[in-house]
């Protein structure tokens, strides 16, 4: 009986400490990340920097134009904000990690939430740059 109590109490131990585990996953940033091609239109730097607010806005994330190239969007959900910088220029984008609050960020490590979020926002851009 006693061996059978200690059998059950590390085989829940482990269970936790192993669910514990898979709560964070390592930072997903998108890096140089190619627009769609677009045949024989010309899009400008305001077009693109458009099409990335309104993706942004339609999933919830509050979009601010930083700089010409820069636009900083944090998520807000509950009691979980993410930040992200998005850099753009004529041919590619970036969406780089920025700041977090309650998602478990240390080091290189975040919620896999986040990621996500990330991936999302990734898609939802992808589709509006390719409406251009």
């Amino acid at each position: 009986m006693k061996f059978k109590l200690i059998g059950i109490t590390i085989f829940i131990i482990s269970t936790v400490l192993l669910t514990g585990c898979n709560r964070v996953k390592p930072i997903h940033n998108v890096q140089d990340t190619p627009y769609p091609t677009w045949q024989g239109q010309s899009v400008t730097q305001e077009d693109i920097s458009k099409a990335i607010m309104k993706a942004g806005r339609s999933l919830t994330w509050i979009m601010k134009e930083k700089d010409e190239g820069h636009i900083e969007g944090t998520l807000i959900l509950r009691s979980h904000t993410a930040i992200v910088d998005i850099y753009y220029d004529d041919s590619k984008y970036s969406i780089m990690y920025k700041d977090s609050e309650n998602l478990l960020h240390e080091g290189d490590y975040i919620h896999r939430n986040y990621n996500n979020w990330i991936i999302n926002l990734t898609r939802t851009i992808n589709i509006y740059l390719s409406e251009l």
